[in-house]
């Protein structure tokens, strides 16, 4: 794996004694030194190198089911300047002093051969953990991660006969841990998780590494391979998925692929938070429907099930999150926001790296980066966000466990402050401040 760019003089011995001997009692007696010793330098190496890995292309997801039912590079601010934020953007303003967090997680090396992750702390140059753990000065401040793991497939079980689909390389799993072991979540809530076996074997692997997240929730949709998946070192109160949604496009009917992922989280006595995941239909081609219309189709079916938690509760701490196949601009997004101004709208967190770019995919096929990965907040959730406390990691190392990024938000788990009336003015958010 490391390689190293220098080359050191050989040490005057044996051959090399016969090369230079003669020279070098030459060179002595013309500059009068006979009999003192000669000294013999040696070059300094330079650091070992490390190999720059190339992720694989993605892998295509399978199109919708019709009843019956990456190392790379950073992108470059030329490649993908950070998107405008437009005016309907929400202020997020600090009411109170913004807690710092890690602008940019370092992601510790892997080995080159690891079957099984090595224990939190054993990596080459990994960070102190109190450099990236979260400073517990308020037992109320939490944190969430979402995150498009990629394929985290067949990890317990081998694929089915005649399946295409591989798993998940040990690599990048030990990959997966490294990152939320440095993350350190609270909660996190994934996309694109195998089977409920899987979960299992990513929850244990985080337990071994430090990070002990017992409470978990897998979804079973009508896509088979990935599903929806939640680990909560919180209790989790209640589960409501929705895995029975369908829709109808020319005159056929689809199920929402990996339905959604729908659980209530005890923070605290006096806090609850519902978090509700979903993963769009992908933007692969398939030749059942439309690609994008079987997405506005899902998003509207979430749309519909938001509705109905925020009119019977609209003061509710509700937070979506997830992988929404679709930039911000695009129907799909809007239509999950909801109308702007209405109580039941949701606002967008925006998450920044220490760059301040926002994109959270990367796609080698087209060499594209994008922003798909979202975090919207409900009115009554919007008082525990402050300025600043959604990240993303910088550098490349992310690319070694997933094609998306992790979208971290730190919370304050306390009703003291009412919701606050919603704001037009252009959002203004900055990365997180450095410790």
């Amino acid at each position: 794996m490391f390689r190293s760019s220098g080359q050191s003089f050989k040490n005057i011995r044996g051959g090399g004694l016969r090369t230079a001997s003669f020279s070098l009692f030459a060179l002595s007696l013309s500059l009068g030194f006979w009999g003192k010793a000669v000294p013999v330098l040696h070059s300094q190496e330079k650091p070992p190198e490390t190999e720059i890995e190339t992720a694989p292309a993605l892998e295509s997801e399978p199109g919708a089911v019709p009843v019956p039912a990456a190392e790379l590079p950073p992108g470059p601010a030329a490649a993908s300047a950070p998107e405008a934020k437009t005016e309907t953007e929400t202020e997020i303003k600090a009411e109170a002093p913004v807690r710092e967090v890690t602008p940019s997680v370092p992601v510790p090396a892997v080995p080159e051969t690891a079957d099984e992750p090595p224990a939190a702390g054993n990596f080459p140059n990994s960070p102190e953990p109190e450099k990236v753990a979260i400073e517990e000065k308020d037992p109320n401040q939490i944190r969430f991660t979402a995150w498009n793991l990629k394929n985290y497939l067949h990890v317990a079980a081998p694929p089915p006969a005649g399946s295409t689909e591989k798993s998940k390389p040990p690599r990048e799993r030990a990959a997966v841990t490294a990152l939320l072991t440095a993350l350190r979540p609270d909660i996190l809530g994934v996309c694109e998780m195998g089977a409920a076996t899987d979960l299992a074997v990513l929850q244990a692997e985080l337990k071994k590494a430090g990070l002990d997240l017992p409470n978990a929730e897998w979804v079973e949709g009508a896509d088979s391979s990935r599903h929806l998946a939640l680990l909560s070192r919180f209790p989790i109160t209640a589960r409501q998925p929705v895995t029975n949604l369908r829709y109808v496009l020319d005159d056929s009917q689809f199920p929402v692929q990996r339905g959604f992922l729908d659980v209530t989280v005890q923070v605290n006595p006096g806090y609850a938070l519902r978090l509700v995941g979903t993963h769009l239909k992908s933007r692969i081609d398939v030749p059942e429907a439309d690609q994008e219309l079987m997405r506005r189709n899902e998003a509207h079916l979430l749309r519909q099930h938001l509705d109905t938690i925020l009119t019977a509760a609209p003061a509710a701490n509700v937070l979506v999150y997830g992988d929404f196949n679709d930039s911000r601009d695009q129907p799909s997004v809007k239509a999950i926001k909801g109308m702007r101004g209405a109580a039941a709208a949701l606002t967008e967190i925006p998450a920044e790296d220490d760059s301040g770019e926002r994109w959270t995919f990367y796609y080698p096929t087209a060499d594209e980066y994008s922003r798909i990965d979202f975090l919207l907040a409900s009115s009554g959730l919007m008082p525990e966000v402050r300025k600043g406390q959604a990240f993303l990691p910088g550098g490349s190392g992310w690319s070694r466990a997933s094609d998306h990024r992790p979208l971290t938000l730190d919370l304050t788990a306390s009703e003291a402050a009412a919701p606050r009336a919603r704001s037009r003015s252009k959002s203004k958010a900055s990365p997180p401040a450095a410790r």
